[in-house]
């Protein structure tokens, strides 16, 4: 999908708003291209020097910026262009993914990155679907509204945030000035949840939980619910949320002890890299590799973190039985609720996948 920008229409800030977009949604291996060009005298030094800033160290998207002034006889060529950003909408922020996923819904054939896809994780489709198939409900985020009550935290991290159905869930426990901020690595799932519950004191933004880009300590309780088994690296992931949480998180994934033949072991991320084949709703093969750490491994990180974090192992949901692996699930708690709660609490999640 070819954009193009002239920069002599709109104000600078508006610009460098579109600029920032593009290099913000799109990757190198998106098959995109941003077009900047200028019909009238501008200091296009400046916007040169803005792009190269963006694209310093990054997995930049294609772009070029035309440095020889459009003259009027020759704009014809550029306003008959599909998507002309600065001429066919006002353009509000985020606004050129909105453009991508609605001319061009499905990126590739097995990934979270396809529309069809992420239908699947949508809180919105969800609600219409029969009961054998529906995803997500009230009590997939009772421990964590029981946690939030307790801790009463002023700032949230929900690490894996899809189109925000924690927060749907949530958003009636959450104190009027609670801060709740939601991360997501698939852009059409994040999308979403920045169109439905974005408020004053709710966000959200394109990220990765193996990589958090907030400083140490900025939330006082993260969370995660069914997302460590779908990230490529959780332990990774779980050495953030420690990092970033005050009062401890809640996270939990699947773990085993015996190696599994034929399945690849990754050396760098002490996980087994399993793909299932599964079939699900909308496609013959989904994104369904699941990555399971060894035991031993994981208990050795959580024992540096046990100032933040309680832990409780159970074998109760053998989701891969029927294919001969046997896992131990790894539940990861705030230690100040799981030390008053623990001999009390009735409504355990025992899956890592609810």
């Amino acid at each position: 999908m070819d954009f193009y920008l002239n920069l002599s229409i709109n104000s600078k800030e508006k610009n460098e708003l579109i600029i920032n977009d593009y290099f913000h949604w799109f990757r190198r291996e998106d098959n995109v291209n941003l077009t900047m060009f200028f019909s009238e005298d501008i200091p296009i030094e400046a916007y040169e020097q803005k792009v190269r800033m963006l694209c310093t160290g990054k997995d930049f998207p294609r772009y070029s910026i035309i440095k020889e002034k459009v003259k009027f006889s020759e704009l014809k060529g550029f306003y008959s262009k599909p998507v002309l950003l600065n001429e066919i909408i006002n353009y509000n922020r985020d606004d050129i993914f909105r453009i991508y996923k609605l001319i061009n819904p499905t990126v590739r054939e097995c990934d979270f990155e396809n529309q069809p896809i992420s239908i699947q994780y949508d809180i919105f489709y969800d609600r219409h679907l029969s009961a054998d198939v529906r995803g997500y409900s009230p009590q997939t985020t009772a421990q964590i509204k029981d946690m939030i009550n307790f801790i009463s935290p002023v700032k949230i991290l929900d690490a894996g945030c899809g189109c925000g159905a924690n927060y749907y869930y949530l958003k009636d426990s959450l104190k009027e000035k609670t801060f709740y901020h939601g991360v997501d690595f698939s852009r059409y799932n994040i999308i979403k949840a920045i169109d439905y519950f974005s408020e004053d004191n709710v966000s959200f933004s394109f990220g990765d939980i193996r990589s958090l880009e907030f400083d140490d300590g900025s939330f006082d309780f993260s969370f995660t619910e069914s997302v460590l088994p779908y990230v490529s690296d959780p332990i990774r992931a779980v050495k953030e949320l420690y990092r970033v949480s005050e009062k401890g998180f809640y996270a939990a994934f699947y773990s085993v002890e015996q190696k599994i033949k034929g399945c690849r072991f990754n050396k760098e991320t002490l996980c087994y890299e399993l793909d299932t084949g599964a079939s699900w709703k909308f496609y013959k093969n989904t994104p369904n590799t699941f990555y399971l750490p060894r035991f031993s491994d994981v208990i050795r990180v959580l024992e540096d973190m046990k100032d933040k974090i309680s832990i409780r192992i159970n074998q109760k949901d053998q989701f891969f039985d029927k294919i001969g692996i046997t896992t131990k699930s790894i539940f990861m708690y705030p230690k100040d609720w799981y030390e008053a709660n623990s001999n009390t609490y009735k409504r355990w999640n025992n899956k890592p996948l609810m």
